[in-house]
């Protein structure tokens, strides 16, 4: 601003007593005294007047042209004074610069987020779940299955304890989905160990390896196998097994497949293959030869919630009878006439009961609806 080098600029390198190391590209490098110098100001730069009209009026550079500098404060006109007259400062607080805090870090965090759950309702009913986010009524969660992220409400989703996050139910109405508790009991007496069984010294401990041992599982295997009308070996059912579905395992009704498709539907149940089937119809795939008595499985055709034919053995026990429309083919499952192709006529008052033909026949009779179920024919 003032000496032998007024009028330059350059670059401050250090600082020695009262003078200045500076780096006057024209020049290299020179020495000044400090008060000979003043910074360049620049746009952006805060700054104060010093003398003049507008003494200590303070703002932000907007300009700078020549030897006249622009500055701007909040709440102001621009004014224009000569750069001799104002002076660079440190404003207790900068507008500029702020550091930004997002939501989440200024509240308190969320309980749910990182607890398991188990969705009760819509497309991935069934499936177990983690919680990512919350907002109101909605969560969103992180599928186990395919680890996407869905969206669902609150009375949709039950935690690890038989609750809804909404809150809305008691544990009871969810008892079926969790593992029950109970107190803790005393140690039981440890069940003894038994006496060795005395093992005769002529008897052949290798069997499976002897070629003329008779397995008596061999002279039995066909125990399970009754002779029908058709002239098809079919499958039996355990005589101690009296649980669901045991109908489909019939030798009647087993005979009957091999012309027609018995039209059966999954329980409403989360038991089977995480409800992916609920509520869904299905037809048996076989001849009634290939019934596995002994796992009481059956083949079936189904399709899932995406349309996706399988072919499938399925439990009898989560499978129930469909009942057959007016004027439709069914076979009677139970009574006296259980595997009798019918036609059904109508429903009587009440559905409790229907008039049914049979089929090829004349006789008709009224049979109750829990007796029926609708089949197809193999070749429609």
């Amino acid at each position: 601003m003032s000496g032998p080098y007024c009028g330059l600029n350059g670059i401050i390198l250090r600082f020695e007593d009262h003078f200045l190391s500076v780096d006057v590209s024209e020049l290299g490098l020179v020495q000044v005294q400090i008060d000979h110098v003043r910074r360049v100001l620049s746009t952006g730069d805060n700054v104060r007047v010093m003398v003049g009209h507008f003494v200590n009026k303070t703002g932000i550079v907007l300009a700078v042209a020549g030897t006249n500098v622009t500055l701007y404060d909040i709440g102001s006109e621009p004014i224009t004074v000569p750069q001799v007259y104002v002076e660079t400062y440190k404003p207790d607080i900068t507008g500029g610069k702020s550091i930004s805090h997002t939501a989440s870090a200024r509240s308190r965090p969320d309980p749910w987020v990182g607890k398991r759950v188990i969705i009760i309702n819509g497309y991935h009913k069934g499936n177990w779940a983690e919680v990512r986010s919350t907002s109101g009524d909605n969560v969103q969660v992180i599928l186990d299955c395919n680890h996407s992220t869905q969206s669902y409400q609150k009375k949709h989703l039950v935690d690890e304890g038989g609750f809804t996050l909404s809150g809305e139910n008691k544990r009871k109405d969810f008892g079926n989905l969790v593992e029950r508790y109970t107190a803790a009991e005393m140690p039981r007496a440890p069940t003894p160990t038994p006496d060795d069984a005395a093992i005769p010294e002529d008897m052949n401990l290798n069997q499976a390896w002897d070629p003329g041992h008779e397995d008596e599982s061999d002279t039995n295997k066909n125990d399970d196998i009754v002779e029908v009308n058709s002239g098809k070996r079919l499958p039996t059912p355990p005589p101690n097994y009296d649980g669901p579905g045991r109908w489909l395992l019939k030798p009647e009704i087993c005979a009957r497949m091999a012309t027609h498709r018995i039209v059966v539907q999954f329980f409403d149940s989360m038991s089977y293959e995480g409800g992916r089937f609920d509520r869904r119809h299905a037809t048996t795939n076989t001849d009634g030869s290939s019934v596995n008595p002994r796992f009481l499985a059956i083949d079936l055709t189904c399709k899932d919630k995406r349309a996706k034919t399988y072919d499938l053995p399925v439990p009898v026990k989560f499978l129930q009878p469909v009942l057959p429309n007016k004027n439709g083919i069914g076979v009677v499952i139970a009574g006296d006439r259980s595997g009798t192709l019918i036609f059904l006529r109508r429903f009587a008052k009440g559905k409790k009961t229907a008039k049914v033909v049979q089929a090829g026949g004349t006789s008709e009779w009224d049979e109750p609806i829990e007796n029926l179920c609708r089949v197809e024919e193999r070749n429609a």
